[in-house]
């Protein structure tokens, strides 16, 4: 079983191995469907991790039921209860000068697709999303049904009703955080835990959950990854994690399938 923490944890290492594990200051978001994961440090391993339940399908369910915004005043009242959630759990960390913020999620890669795309003909690069563009994006979103949400650039069909939830937590997130833009990192908890397993990271020591946030920690099932033996030799699956990974589960960490 993986907590919140663990998650974020797992989120940050495969983060840092994505930039090549270069040295400095580095922030994590991810946003699953139950809960937010943040950490950021300096090294292989974070010095804080945060795991929040303001995931797209939980805001979803209690605020956006059917994934839209009924009015200008339900999302000025998302708005405000993510703001205070995020203003109210200790230790939140903060973008460091000079540090990289990376993004790991489903959620943060079809955003970035979608303000890409805005209003383009030639859709920009989706690599990096910023918050003045995330705000167009959650402009558009909430003027559209979710039906016809799945039909907008970098929207999948089976996340069209969380996305207006996910644009929100995430717009929410990057201010709460002092971010102005933020990376798209392919990588995420799972990638994190195969890179474990196989060796490529040493796994932390083990830890104590910070009791404060014990009661916002969703547990999670483990994803069964394991490396199939007839996908070549032991370096060549080491150097390249995505061959174990089409050997593991569909099931998602959060319980979101086919994946964050």
């Amino acid at each position: 079983m993986l907590t919140g923490e663990e998650e974020a944890r797992l989120a940050y290492v495969a983060a840092r191995r994505w930039t090549g594990s270069v040295p400095g200051p580095l922030l994590v978001l991810d946003i699953g469907g139950g809960t937010v994961e943040i950490a950021s440090g300096t090294g292989d391993q974070p010095r804080v991790v945060r795991s929040l339940p303001l995931g797209a399908r939980r805001i979803t369910r209690n605020w956006l039921p059917g994934g839209t915004g009924s009015s200008k005043r339900r999302l000025a009242e998302v708005r405000e209860h993510l703001r205070q959630s995020l203003s109210v759990a200790p230790g939140v960390p903060q973008a460091e000068p000079g540090g990289r913020v990376l993004a790991c999620s489903k959620t943060f890669e079809q955003l970035a697709r979608l303000a890409g795309a805005a209003g383009r003909k030639t859709p920009r690069v989706w690599g990096q999303l910023s918050l003045p563009r995330l705000r167009a994006s959650i402009a558009l979103l909430a003027g559209t049904r979710p039906h016809r949400g799945a039909g907008l650039p970098g929207i999948s069909r089976h996340r069209a009703e969380q996305s207006l939830a996910g644009a929100l937590i995430a717009e929410s997130l990057m201010t709460a955080c002092g971010v102005e833009s933020v990376e798209i990192c392919p990588w995420s908890t799972r990638e994190g835990l195969l890179r474990e397993r196989l060796g490529v990271v040493s796994p932390a020591p083990h830890r104590t959950a910070d009791p404060a946030l014990a009661d916002t920690c969703e547990r999670r099932p483990l994803p069964a990854c394991t490396a199939s033996p007839t996908r070549g030799p032991e370096k060549r699956t080491r150097s390249n994690p995505g061959t174990a990974l089409r050997a593991c589960s569909a099931e998602d960490t959060d319980g979101i399938t086919p994946n964050r």
